[in-house]
Formats: structure tokens, C-alpha cells, sequence
């Protein structure tokens, strides 16, 4: 799996005293963008879906859903 994601989050903390308001912004990005998954699917019935799959590596994840169809 590959995710090529960057975020910039900036604004002000107020400090409720004298100070002037300090102002923030950082920078955010995966060091590694490349990650390995494992899954599976699984259909118990014609109606039932259950999938699981997860992430090994520098970033580690679970997904799981259950799902019914009728």
C-alpha cells in the first residue's frame, strides 16, 4: 500500500496573559510512504460479509467491517 499524504496545520494558542499570542504551523508527512497489508474476506452466507486487514511495518493498522446485505 502506498499513501502519499501531507499535512499543514498552523494557527494561534492564546495564552490568556501578556503575551503575545503565539502562532504555530507544522509540517506533517509519512517518513516511509510504503506499507504491507494482510487481509482477508470471508463469506459465511449470501447475506453476511465479514473483512479484515492489517498493516505490518513502519505503520501498523487494523480495519475490520462486518456487513449484512438483504
Amino acid at each position: 500500500m502506498y499513501i502519499d499524504s501531507r499535512t499543514l496545520l498552523e494557527g494561534t494558542l492564546l495564552t490568556g496573559t501578556a503575551v503575545d499570542p503565539i502562532r504555530y504551523e507544522v509540517d506533517q508527512e509519512f517518513e516511509d510512504p510504503w506499507n504491507f497489508l494482510i487481509g482477508a474476506n470471508w463469506q459465511p452466507s449470501p447475506s453476511w460479509n465479514v473483512t479484515v486487514e492489517g498493516g505490518v511495518g513502519p505503520r501498523q493498522q487494523v480495519t475490520a467491517a462486518v456487513a449484512y446485505r438483504f
